[in-house]
């Protein structure tokens, strides 16, 4: 996933990629969990966009050339793919802990 900035609905996402996203902060971590493999594929910064309900959000993206994905490369475009499809439903339907889209789960900071 690349660096870019878009608009979804009230917000604007900006996607960063990263080789390593963590440690990470206030807001939500996004994991790849499938029972056997756990990483943190994702993190989305801070709480602004949840208390404001629009606007700026930045997303960490662990990138396609990160060595964390192991094991896990070959699923790499499901996994992405399922991770912006988290994002997405994360800001829209405000969902914070849990599994949202194929094997990602979200992890609320506080």
């Amino acid at each position: 996933m690349e660096n870019k900035t878009e608009k979804y609905e009230k917000f604007e996402i900006e996607w960063v990629s990263m080789h390593s996203v963590g440690p990470c902060g206030h807001g939500i971590e996004l994991h790849y969990d499938d029972g056997e493999h756990r990483l943190r594929v994702g993190f989305i910064d801070s709480y602004r966009w949840y208390h404001d309900r629009k606007g700026h959000c930045r997303v960490l993206v662990l990138s396609p050339d990160s060595q964390e994905w192991g094991e896990l490369a070959s699923l790499l475009d499901t996994i992405l793919s399922d991770l912006r499809a988290s994002v997405y439903e994360v800001l829209r339907e405000i969902r914070l802990n849990g599994y949202i889209k194929g094997r990602i789960l979200a992890r609320a900071n506080a």
